[in-house]
């Protein structure tokens, strides 16, 4: 039995000519239409690595990029147009296929179609072999195993493993009576303070989407509210969409007393104080106090807090070049006078401006007697920013997301909400926590079982559900 695997991902493809920096961020679209079949295709778009070299400043072309670069002068005349560019490239890519850029010993399409980065001779398709004869072992190796599972479970949710009786007990029982007794296990985990409590494995997946600094613990600025409201989203069947869509709030109980955070539990509320957010303007963790005031705090354009919200909540980080597959005609206007119309930030600002304007309404320290901080405000623009920056109070409340245009934040996080990105994210969260490394696609069986985790997750919505079938794939149960 085989496995085939790589060493790495496959990356993302922008190209910049020879003499020319100017992304096409069209192109991971092309590739896709070219290898549909491509691991890096399914549910997503490849990034810049399969043909640049991010690992050295400036950017520059790997071998891959180089060569389908040259192979594009056959083509098009060098700096590429965008439309010669789109009709061109196609053609450029089939004609490296047979090549070996990297000089891996593997074709340019062995390792697109595999997974790995045909720039990079460290990134080569592999396999592991997993033995036919799994007798005398404790579990039977690359195959699914329910005892192997029920101790996996007991240490991954409930933070210990089954003592000797539960696990002899386990054995003991019909395949049937196992996989019930498993997935009774998870349920009975996934209430635990191990999982949901402070400090908790949920609190944990949390840090890097609230970014807490304990310096800034106020109770106008109290973070607890945005990790009580990642919990309640992920437990009990709960709509995980509500990170970004929930009106309502979530509050911390303590029932041991005020002091002792052993046990916490959590309560749906109507308001909380320190959380100003009017009812009708709430999108779920984009709207608590905390991200209005560490990432909006003075600045008239959030470009921070909705490139922080992409990255947090879909996966996608602009710094790294992800997630610039949308750009907007026309964009960026640079309202605020930053700069960013230059070629070398206009590549990013075409897509991160459009993101951004949704969330330029929403107060972070701006103190109005009558509005307040962290409120939306209409008018805020209008009385902070006018004066520095003119050109401003022509900047919409209305943006792009995904190449959708939003009204305003609302409906910004709607889309986003309902996106193949926020479900693959979602998944990807867990993955990495329960497998210890994030989904490979160079790792077709694997990608798959990914693949319709998150798939489902779109059609149920809960997290505890597609923690259910988690358990049930090989890539968790297989030792």
């Amino acid at each position: 039995m085989t496995r085939t695997l790589a060493a790495l991902g496959i990356g993302s493809i922008t190209f910049i000519g020879a003499s020319v920096v100017g992304a096409m961020p069209v192109a991971p679209g092309i590739v896709c239409e070219t290898y549909p079949g491509a691991p890096s295709c399914v549910g997503g778009l490849p990034d810049c690595n399969t043909c640049h070299d991010k690992t050295t400043l400036p950017v520059v072309m790997n071998a891959f990029g180089r060569d389908v670069s040259l192979a594009l002068e056959a083509y098009a005349d060098k700096p590429f147009e965008a439309a010669a560019f789109v009709g061109s490239l196609p053609f450029a890519l089939t004609d490296v296929e047979s090549v070996d850029s990297d000089g891996d010993g593997h074709t340019n399409l062995t390792e697109l179609l595999e997974g790995t980065r045909p720039g990079d001779a460290s990134s080569v398709p592999r396999e592991i072999t997993c033995p036919e004869d799994v007798t005398g072992l404790d579990y039977p190796i690359c195959r699914y195993d329910l005892s192997f599972t029920f101790r996996k479970v007991n240490i991954d949710f409930c933070g210990m493993p089954p003592t000797f009786e539960e696990m002899e007990a386990f054995r003991a029982m019909l395949p049937n009576e196992q996989r019930s007794a498993l997935h009774a296990k998870l349920d009975a985990c996934l209430d635990t303070q191990f999982w949901l409590g402070f400090d908790g494995v949920l609190w944990s997946l949390a840090h890097e989407k609230i970014r807490p600094l304990t310096a800034f613990f106020t109770e106008g600025t109290n973070f607890f509210f945005d990790y009580a409201l990642f919990v309640w989203t992920q437990m009990d069947g709960h709509d995980v969409r509500d990170m970004l869509m929930a009106t309502y709030l979530v509050t911390i109980d303590l029932p041991l007393g005020p002091d002792d955070l052993s046990f916490v539990e959590y309560r749906q509320v109507p308001e909380i104080p320190g959380q100003p957010m009017q009812v009708e303007r709430r999108a779920g963790m984009l709207t608590l106090a905390w991200p209005l005031f560490y990432n909006t705090m003075f600045t008239a354009l959030p470009r921070t807090t909705a490139a922080q919200a992409y990255r947090a909540f879909l996966g996608l980080d602009i710094a790294k070049s992800e997630g610039l597959d949308w750009p907007v005609a026309g964009e960026p206007v640079d309202y605020d006078n930053a700069g960013v119309s230059a070629p070398e930030c206009a590549q990013c600002h075409a897509t991160l401006d459009p993101l951004a304007y949704p969330f330029a309404t929403y107060n972070g320290l701006q103190a109005d007697p009558q509005i307040g901080e962290f409120m939306y405000d209409a008018n805020r623009i209008d009385k902070y920013f006018a004066q520095q920056f003119p050109e401003m109070v022509n900047m919409p409340e209305s943006g792009v997301i995904f190449g959708v245009p939003v009204d305003n934040l609302l409906h910004w996080a709607n889309v986003a909400a309902n996106s193949d990105a926020f479900y693959a994210a979602r998944v990807e969260d867990y993955w990495s926590l329960l497998v210890g490394e994030a989904p490979r696609p160079d790792d077709a069986a694997s990608y798959a079982q990914f693949t319709a985790l998150w798939e489902s997750l779109r059609n149920h919505h809960s997290i505890e559900t597609m923690l259910h079938a988690f358990i049930e794939t090989e890539v968790y149960g297989a030792p």
